[in-house]
């Protein structure tokens, strides 16, 4: 058995005293996340607004007012969580949980695999063909999945099985990242091999997105790993680190897009045929950019705000009820193999601004539209408030470091806040929705009491 020497006692930060009331916690490290999502919001709304795509919004006043009501909440609902203290913990040990993950990671690479290319794929020398595949084709590979997904289902001994790996193996990543300092060789090899195997899945189906959430969840427990360098940050440094990863993440979504650029019908990347409008390629932000580089850009940009508009053509419908399961494609498919119809999916926002010409499936509609076919536009704002809430708690205990949940659960909240202008990524598809609830549960189960909270140290750096 490999030796796991999880995890040392935490460290504690000199200008902390051993009791750390919420006063004497530094203001940067408090309020960085929402400083930062604030920052990345508001500037893809933006972008939305005056960058190169020329969005034909008509209800521009209740868009924008309720974006603003929609940031204010998050912020609300950050500032209420942030009053607390780091909570104890209860449960497992980081070592047990840790080597339970990285196991069943390793168990399910395979597998796993197997399921996100529906079975196109069996022995070794195929599966690498089609990665590389992905590497180079992205789009006509997508494009063939998308096929092959509509007339082959996928295994369904494997589908069924994803609902128990899933919630445990994608602890592997996240906890791996957090304690890396303090695990053997082996192990670390282990995790490396378990985040290429997850990433390669996505490559082989035409999809940037396992990438996109590997550099989420690596860079996020990063920083809460070494929250000691913001708390000596002065402000104007941290507004300009804050401003740099939103630079360096639209640079990563300019890249995104183009490989969307190759999918579907073949549209220009300058001609958008659903809002039937053309990006303006003389526009300051990609004036004197290269071709193909003006071309990536403009999809990337095309990528990061589409949602928005799609969002404006959602708030000129009335709102009919989805019963709590029309927020995503995860548990939409659920009720779909309950009851065999597509009864729920259609009274969605997203089914029904289809009439306006923006399609279902291949525009991004933001996480407002999805979230309000349940709740509708002014309950989302409440669901923000929450989002924002769940954020500050989960900070805390991450900087603390005892709560294995937590810093799986607080990546996860991060995808979700990322994807707040396309879609409710999260809580969207199975192998992130079965981990987001059942870490959740898990958090809230073994967060310790305030009380014995008191007495325990922060631990803001390792």
């Amino acid at each position: 058995m490999m030796r796991l020497p999880l995890p040392a006692p935490a460290v504690r930060y000199s200008a902390l005293p051993l009791t750390v009331p919420l006063a004497q916690l530094p203001r940067s490290v408090r309020l960085f996340p929402v400083w930062f999502f604030v920052t990345y919001l508001t500037g893809t709304v933006l972008l939305f607004a005056f960058g190169p795509w020329p969005w034909p919004v008509e209800n521009s006043f209740s868009l924008y007012t309720f974006l603003v009501l929609a940031h204010c909440a998050l912020v609300a609902g950050y500032m209420v969580g942030i009053q607390d203290i780091p909570r104890g913990y209860s449960g497992r040990s980081a070592r047990s949980v840790l080597r339970w993950s990285v196991w069943l990671a390793l168990v399910w690479a395979i597998p796993g695999f197997i399921l996100r290319t529906n079975g196109a794929v069996l022995n070794p020398i195929a599966a690498a063909e089609l990665v590389w595949s992905g590497l180079t084709q992205p789009g006509v590979v997508y494009d063939l999945h998308q096929i092959q997904a509509a007339t082959v289902p996928a295994p369904r001994v494997l589908d069924l099985a994803s609902w128990f790996f899933h919630p445990i193996v994608w602890l592997c990543v996240p906890l791996g990242v957090y304690y890396w300092n303090r695990l053997a060789t082996l192990w670390r090899v282990a995790v490396i091999v378990c985040a290429l195997a997850d990433v390669a899945g996505w490559i082989a189906v035409g999809t940037n997105k396992g990438i996109a959430d590997l550099a989420i969840v690596v860079t996020s427990l990063l920083v809460a790993g070494h929250s000691k360098a913001i708390a000596r940050m002065k402000p104007r440094r941290i507004v300009g680190a804050i401003f740099l990863g939103t630079v360096l993440f639209a640079f990563f979504l300019a890249f995104y897009g183009a490989g969307q650029a190759g999918r579907g019908r073949g549209e220009t990347t300058s001609h958008d045929g659903y809002a039937k409008i053309f990006a303006d390629e003389d526009h300051p932000l990609v004036r004197f950019l290269p071709p193909d580089v003006k071309r990536a850009a403009l999809a990337g940009l095309s990528y990061l705000t589409q949602g928005y508009y799609g969002l404006s053509l959602a708030m000129q419908e009335p709102f009919v009820t989805t019963y709590g399961v029309g927020n995503s494609y995860f548990t939409m498919g659920i009720s779909r193999k309950l009851f065999g119809t597509d009864a729920v999916f259609e009274r969605t926002y997203a089914a029904r601004i289809r009439q306006s010409k923006w399609d279902a499936f291949r525009r991004w509609h933001s996480f407002y539209t999805w979230i309000a076919s349940d709740v509708s536009f002014p309950g989302t704002i409440a669901i923000v408030f929450c989002v924002g809430w769940l954020l500050a708690k989960l900070w805390l205990d991450v900087i603390r470091g005892d709560n294995v949940y937590a810093v799986g659960l607080f990546p996860l909240v991060l995808i979700m806040l990322f994807y707040f202008p396309a879609n409710n990524q999260t809580l969207a598809f199975s192998h992130t929705a079965l981990p987001f609830w059942w870490l959740l549960f898990m958090w809230r189960l073994t967060r310790g009491s305030a009380r014995s909270s008191s007495r325990v140290p922060v631990r803001v750096s390792r």
